[in-house]
């Protein structure tokens, strides 16, 4: 299994700028959208809360003031009218409902406890048949507390929704913050691209050409070095190449004069008659012996 590092480091440095454009943005996205779906969360939950409880507050002072009351009202009405199950509880934990109500609030410690008059107010969500609801108890009457049970799936809901908007416009802007980042990595690496162009052609064609420089960042100064290198390369080239024709120059002289005498000495021992005396013999020995001290001085220049 390739190991994530070795995958990155392969990858271009235009791909790197862009993913790394895209990881950062992708960051920023994903901490905003949990900050707005937690801040809208609980905004909603909260104006849910209160309205339930501004509205039980009413219905205690108004026509559901007892449980009599309620009990006279169909349930369908109070449906249609709040989206409600309401519900009287006692101390005992005994509920009253409307006529023909099929889900009667659930009743728990919580609700009990406003009813004795240990708590001025009660909100929590419990689950009734498979489905969760907000559930809040006022005080009614002395022994009596009043249980709104609202459900929450249109809170749900909108929550579902606001959650795929949220990943949605994070995913969107991923992309578009990898487009953007490829882009912007292609115009500000295009001098990069330049160098290692330039590098690729010095090294293929041999041809120390230098490369335009832009503007005065980083980039251009790198440029600006690279185009530096190859005058000092162009240099030493050139003198390499003079170095080298001085040095023929310098050695074809001794090297013309050592074969000539070297041949004049062949030619005097081949014939049959030497016409060459001791004392010429040795001069031309002599001149030989100084030649080669020469080319030996020559090739330590060359060598120095």
């Amino acid at each position: 299994m390739t190991e994530p590092a070795t995958v990155f480091g392969r990858m271009s440095l235009r791909s790197r700028v862009a993913l790394l454009a895209a990881a950062a943005v992708g960051l920023g996205i994903a901490v905003a959208s949990i900050a707005a779906y937690i801040t809208v969360k609980n905004q909603l939950y909260a104006s849910r809360d209160a309205s339930l409880l501004a509205r039980a507050n009413a219905a205690v002072g108004g026509r559901l003031g007892t449980p009599e009351a309620l009990q006279r009202i169909p349930w369908e009405a109070l449906r249609a009218a709040a989206d409600v199950n309401p519900g009287f509880v006692d101390v005992n934990g005994i509920t009253a409902v409307a006529e023909g109500q099929r889900i009667a609030p659930p009743v728990g410690p919580a609700e009990v406890a406003v009813a004795q008059g240990r708590r001025s107010q009660s909100i929590r969500t419990a689950e009734v048949q498979g489905t969760d609801y907000r559930v809040v108890a006022v005080p009614a009457s002395p022994g009596l507390a009043l249980v709104f049970a609202q459900p929450t799936r249109d809170a749900e809901q909108l929550l579902d929704r606001l959650g795929l908007v949220l990943f949605l416009g994070g995913a969107l802007g991923m992309v578009v913050a990898a487009t953007a980042g490829l882009a912007i990595a292609r115009a500000g690496l295009r001098p990069v691209s330049d160098l290692t162009a330039a590098a690729e052609r010095v090294a293929t064609t041999d041809r120390l050409e230098p490369i335009e420089v832009h503007g005065q960042d980083e980039l251009a100064r790198l440029a600006t070095s690279f185009n530096s290198m190859l005058a000092a390369l162009a240099a030493s080239r050139q003198r390499q190449q003079q170095l080298i024709a001085d040095a023929g120059h310098e050695l074809r002289t001794p090297l013309t004069s050592l074969r000539t005498n070297l041949d004049l000495l062949a030619q005097d021992d081949a014939s049959e008659g030497r016409r060459l005396g001791a004392a010429e013999r040795r001069e031309l020995l002599a001149d030989v012996r100084a030649q080669v001290e020469e080319l030996s001085g020559l090739v330590q220049d060359v060598i120095e």
